[in-house]
């Protein structure tokens, strides 16, 4: 019986803000659901490893927004600088009342990412969360020393969370990381690929197109 779910906060609760991402684009600024299906589309080509490639990510990114070839390279730049400040600001659509109605459904929380030692202050700052309300643990990577796929901050937060491995599921956006990871700790990993990009055949691993399917899991 599933008791906890595990999550990643980039990808699956946070998106890259419009408004830090636009500017870096040189053409007329793309709509939401274009930088969106961009984000996911860079994210399965440049995050299949364990070791991400982001100038592959920056670069799929502009492209799948419609830059022009010759500009790829000046808006990879412009990507670039702009991810290296906190460019997850944007709540994916249906993410708080996701985490309410798990909690509401007696489900343990834990999120789980490769972050800057700054997660839980953004996370209480935008207004998605806090611990010991709407989650019971956020497990940031550089606060822990210990980044994905390396298992010690899944086993750190089934700790947190008091349930056995099996007992948990870990929804995360790339198979290097998260899958791979999560695998190591001997839970099961749900990929979310809302539009169903992973070309990742091994590990053989299950794929979620809707977090709405958390409610459900078994």
């Amino acid at each position: 019986m599933i008791k906890a779910v595990l999550l990643d906060v980039g990808g699956v609760l946070l998106l890259p803000g419009p408004e830090l991402v636009r500017p870096a684009l040189p053409i007329p600024p793309p709509s939401v659901a274009v930088l969106d299906r961009a984000h996911y589309r860079a994210l399965a080509v440049a995050h299949a490893t364990p070791a991400p490639d982001w100038e592959t990510y920056f670069r799929v990114y502009a492209a799948s927004c419609g830059v022009d070839e010759m500009l790829v390279p000046r808006a990879a730049a412009g990507l670039r600088a702009a991810f290296a400040q906190q460019v997850w600001t944007r709540i994916v659509p249906g993410a708080a009342v996701l985490l309410r109605r798990l909690r509401s459904a007696g489900m343990r929380i834990a999120l789980v990412s490769n972050a800057d030692g700054h997660l839980e202050g953004h996370l209480r700052a935008l207004g998605l969360c806090r611990v010991g309300v709407e989650v019971d643990a956020i497990l940031d990577s550089a606060i822990v020393g210990s980044a994905k796929p390396d298992p010690t901050l899944f086993v750190l937060a089934l700790a947190e969370l008091g349930v056995d491995a099996n007992q948990a599921v870990h929804v995360g956006d790339t198979v290097g990381a998260d899958v791979a990871g999560a695998l190591a700790a001997g839970i099961r990993p749900l990929h979310y690929v809302p539009y169903g990009d992973c070309d990742v055949a091994s590990p053989a691993h299950e794929h979620l197109r809707w977090l709405s399917d958390l409610l459900t899991i078994s």
